[in-house]
This record gives C-alpha cells, structure tokens and sequence, in this order.
C-alpha cells in the first residue's frame, strides 16, 4: 500500500467554489488597513492613530466594501501603503504598493495626482523604484507572462474609460453624490474639516497657514515633521474634490478618498479638548452600532445608502429552488434552462453548477424548456411563444428588478411527488384547446418557496 497520505481535494471548477472563497480576499485586507496606521507613527499623534484605527475597523462604509468582492479593499491598502512607505523614505516599498494598486484599478492614479504639489523637488526617482512598480504590473496583467497582450488591453483600458469621465453613463451623478451617501458618517466628515478647516485659517492669528508657509515636500522631510498635516489634509481634499467632478460615480470609488478622511479625522480627534474627545468617542460607539445594522441586518435595503445595484437576498431562495430541480430531474445538473432579459447578473454565478443554461437579451421563437427564466418585462414575448404548460415563481433580483421562473408542469409533479401539486389548485398556463389563451394575472403562480 501506498504510505504516502493522500491530498486534500482541489478545486477543480467554478462550481466548486463558494461566495466565502471571493469574499476572504478583500476582508483580509481590509482588516490589514487598520495596521497601515502605524506608517503613520512619529508623523501624526499617537491619540489620532488609535482614533484612526477604531474608525477604519467600524466605518459602515469601510466594512461594507471590504466585505464585497470588487477590488476597491485592495486599492485602498496598496494606496495608504505607499502613501505611508513614501513618507518614511521607503521608496522601494512605495512604488511596489503603488504599482500593485495599479494592478487594482485605473483611479490609482488619482491619489498620485493629489499627492503631486508636494514634490516641489523632482528628484530623480532610482531605477529599483521603477521596477518595483512595473514588475507586479508585467506579472499581474500579462498572467505571469502567459497573455502578453494583457499588457496592452490595461493600458488601452485608460482610454476606453473615457466615457466616465465626460459622462453619458447611466451611473452620472452630481458633484455632492459622495458625502450625501456618507450620511451615516458625518462624524468622520465633522472632525476631518477641523485640520481642513485649520488650513485656510489660524483661529489665533487670522492667517492661512498653506498659503503663508513653503511646506517641505513630502517624503523629504524628517520623521516627525509639522507639515505633514498640512500635506495629509490638502492631499485628502485634492484627493476628494478630483472624485467628486468625474461625473461616473458609485459609492465604491470614494473609499479610498474616505480611507484618508479617516486619518484626517483622527488628526481632528487629537486636536479637541477633553470634552470634545469624550463626544467624539461616543459618536464613534454610535458608528460601531450603524456599521453593524447596515452590513449585518439589512446589506441590502433600499434604505442602505451603501447597497448600489445591491443582489437581493431572494436569489438565494431561487438557487435553493434550482437545486431542487435538478434533484427532481433525471437529467440533474444538465437540466436545460433558458434565461431571457438584459442586465441579470449575478445569475451566471447563480447558476455556475448547471451545465446546459442559455442566456438571451430577448425572447425569441423557440423557447421552451423545462425551465425558464426571465425578466418581468420579456412576459408580452414569452407569453406568445411558450407552449408548455408551465407552474409560475417570483423572486426579486435586485430593487426593481423582479424574476418569473417557469417550471415545466411534468417536472414541477416530479418535484412535489403527485399529479396535482400544491393541493390541486395549479393551473396550467396553457389552456384547452379551442380556448384563449389566459393572461399573465390568471396564471396560478407560487409566491416563491
């Protein structure tokens, strides 16, 4: 006998694998982010990194989308990482993190744009720093030198993004969009604009500290300079104002702009008296409650600022139904299913362990199937095409976006084991011979599981 103990099962499919094993990835790092404070030691006061790191481990919106699979967690961690490996004269470090946030999404370059009136000398940049920053950009985009042309479509990626900045997209939104969905959060807003605030004007002496003083630039001075503030706080509101005039604007964008809001706030902590830390603190406990309401008990309320375009959690319901299907049905998993609509994402991912699924924009001629899915708005088409008999089921996509699954009569008695499911009083919805064909409100229809 073979003694050698036998390996753990790999992944060998899409099907295999679950919303834990996408979602692990951005959680983790932005549970990391919180560390990322301490690059910040020595630079601003130690009460403000504490305050710093309880805020970016309970900001509503910081957990919702470290919480989501899109890469904006990772964004945020490579851009505070090299915003704070730079400013300790880490230069090596700080072009591998930006250049592995370069690999997350094309706004990288934003937060280089807000940091740029600082370099007031342009030193030359040594030739590590340069390969730092494009080896994990050759390695990442090129999928370890195996599609080289990677590396072209992300460069060509920055102009066919062009739209979202002049416009015409159907996710236009106007200039204050970003600090109205954060309305949970005005603390953070409230204490970030005490140093902003404090920047056009000295409550002592009526001067503007920025336009008056010849800051160093940043990354030259010594560790522990006063001027980083003042860099910290000009870079967030450059950083925040080059967001807020793109007009392409989903809530996720701004997180890496808030991730420095965050740090200025907790600068704006340290400079409060006694009593005001003490508000401060009670309504950071508040935040801590908000965060656990609008991630953990209603992630997608159309009263959740946070959940844009949100999945609704009655897909999980009709996963639970196609599962059932495929049990009733001889053919199990390569049960055939026709999907019909535009913009049903995420069924794809839904449907990943069923091997025959067909997905239309629109109804067409020959539609049947045992199972079928569509759109509420494909019904005028489906109805004229469909011959079968049919048991109807709703499920909600998302908000405003309602599902009709049809279930073939011969499988639906499959799955409820008689000949007159749900207690005799399922029609068909194709009527007798020589009768009109009933409409969509005559149909017996089930309410969903």
């Amino acid at each position: 006998p073979d003694p050698t103990p036998p390996r753990p099962e790999r992944t060998r499919s899409l099907a295999d694998l679950d919303e834990a094993d996408f979602r692990i990835l951005p959680a983790v790092f932005g549970a990391l982010t919180v560390l990322l404070v301490l690059l910040f030691r020595g630079f601003l006061p130690d009460s403000a990194l504490v305050f710093s790191s309880f805020l970016l481990a309970f900001s509503p919106f910081m957990v919702f989308f470290s919480r989501t699979y899109i890469q904006e967690s990772l964004l945020v961690f490579f851009t505070v990482a090299a915003f704070g490996c730079w400013l300790r004269g880490w230069k090596g470090t700080a072009f591998l993190a930006l250049g592995l946030a370069a690999c997350c999404k094309e706004t990288w370059i934003l937060a280089v744009l807000a940091a740029l009136p600082f370099r007031r000398r342009f030193r030359p940049v040594p030739l590590l720093a340069f390969v730092s920053f494009f080896l994990p950009c050759l390695l990442l985009y090129s999928s370890f030198l195996s599609h080289p042309r990677g590396l072209l479509d992300a460069f060509m990626g920055y102009f066919q993004g062009w739209n979202r900045l002049t416009g015409g997209t159907d996710h236009d939104h106007g200039f204050f969009y970003y600090f109205s969905t954060l309305q949970w959060e005005i603390p953070i807003l409230a204490l970030g604009l005490i140093p902003a605030f404090s920047t056009v004007w000295d409550p002592a002496g009526g001067q503007a500290p920025y336009l008056n003083r010849s800051p160093s630039p940043l990354g030259t001075s010594p560790r522990g300079s006063a001027d980083f503030p003042l860099h910290l706080t000009i870079a967030t509101l450059l950083l925040s104002l080059l967001y807020s005039l793109i007009p392409y604007k989903t809530p996720w964008c701004f997180l890496t702009a808030w991730a420095f809001w965050i740090l200025l706030a907790g600068l704006g902590f340290s400079r409060l008296p006694r009593g005001g830390r003490i508000l401060a603190m009670l309504a950071a406990g508040h935040l801590g409650y908000v965060c656990r309401d609008l991630n953990f008990i209603r992630p997608s309320s159309p009263l959740n600022p946070y959940a844009y375009a949100a999945t609704s959690p009655d897909l999980k319901k009709l996963a639970a139904r196609m599962e059932a299907l495929a049990a009733a049905s001889p053919e199990g998993r390569s049960l055939l299913v026709k999907v019909y609509g535009p913009s049903i994402w995420p069924l794809p991912w839904t449907l990943r362990g069923f091997s025959r699924v067909g997905y239309w924009p629109a109804a067409g001629q020959d539609d049947d199937a045992p199972v079928v899915i569509s759109r509420i708005e494909e019904e005028p088409a489906l109805e004229s095409s469909l011959k079968g008999e049919y048991q109807v089921e709703h499920y909600a996509l998302r908000q405003g976006v309602l599902l009709r699954l049809r279930i073939r009569r011969a499988l639906w008695d499959r799955l409820r084991g008689n000949a007159t499911p749900s207690g005799g009083n399922a029609k068909s919805q194709t009527p007798p011979p020589g009768q009109p064909r009933s409409k969509p409100s005559g149909q017996s229809q089930q309410a969903g599981p």
